[in-house]
């Protein structure tokens, strides 16, 4: 009697343990949900989910976490990817997005040398914050205000 427990048991446990999700099902099911960020990769260890890479956006690194935590079998999530905000290239494509926001602001301007905008002209004070602003979403190195508020 104490045999059939014990295999009844054992056979019970096995079909339980066999039922989990394997790490390498896992592995394959998370790289599918977070295909669509790029930048970045995954590993799995005991269910648990390793997020690594680098992404543009907080938002890209959130959409990756929830992604990966709505794989079944997948315990938790580590999520150690980096964002890393995108450099404007060359003072050019500054020049033209630093020319289209002042285009609104008609006694402000702009100069750009290494990336670095350098704002001169008077403005009102509530038009200075828009204006910074605005030239700040452009991600210029930095941005020197010369303005003089009337």
């Amino acid at each position: 009697m104490k045999k059939t427990i014990f295999l009844f048991l054992t056979a019970s446990f096995l079909s339980l343990v066999a039922c989990k999700p394997k790490d390498a099902d896992i592995k394959v099911a998370v790289d599918t949900a977070i295909s669509s960020v790029q930048g970045v990769n995954a590993d799995v260890s005991e269910g648990v989910v390793s997020l690594n890479g680098t992404v543009a956006s907080e938002d890209a690194k959130a959409a990756a976490e929830n992604a990966a935590k709505e794989v079944k079998g997948v315990k938790s999530v580590s999520n150690n990817i980096m964002v890393v905000v995108p450099i404007i290239s060359g003072d050019q494509q500054l020049i033209d997005g630093l020319k289209t926001v002042l285009a609104g602001f008609g006694s402000i301007e702009g100069s750009v040398k290494d990336s670095v905008v350098t704002l001169t002209g008077t403005a009102k004070k509530d038009d200075l914050q828009k204006v910074i602003m605005e030239v700040q979403a452009l991600r210029p190195k930095k941005v020197e205000n010369q303005i003089t508020v009337q």
